[in-house]
């Protein structure tokens, strides 16, 4: 994860993206098909992505389409959303959460196989 999360409200721009997203919330797991590169893919049960956003300025239109993506995929930052103390001391505790999940998962996964 990056040491830096995105305040909610922020728009940016993907790599390779035409249209601008709006980020709604934070680590997503996704239950149905994504898709990447335009092609449907089903995840694995245990993926997790840092954000959550909707198409800008359209908003939410369907909550079940919504998309994914982690901070390397970030082309560019158009606008960063309101931060203050709050904001602050949520990305804390939600950074070091999301690391001992993945740390769990990776775990779990090195078990299997």
């Amino acid at each position: 994860m990056e040491d830096k999360l995105l305040p909610i409200g922020s728009v940016v721009l993907l790599k390779g993206g035409e249209r601008e997203l709006m980020i709604t919330g934070y680590c997503l797991m996704p239950k149905g098909d994504v898709i990447i590169n335009g092609e449907n893919v089903t995840p694995n049960a245990n993926t997790i992505y840092e954000y959550g956003a909707c198409l800008y300025p359209d908003g939410v239109v369907d909550p079940n389409q919504m998309c994914c993506f982690n901070h390397e995929s970030i082309e560019k930052v158009v606008f960063e959303g309101y931060k203050d103390d709050k904001y602050n001391s949520y990305v804390d505790a939600l950074k070091g959460g999301l690391e001992k999940y993945r740390e769990k998962i990776s775990q779990e996964t090195e078990e299997y196989l």
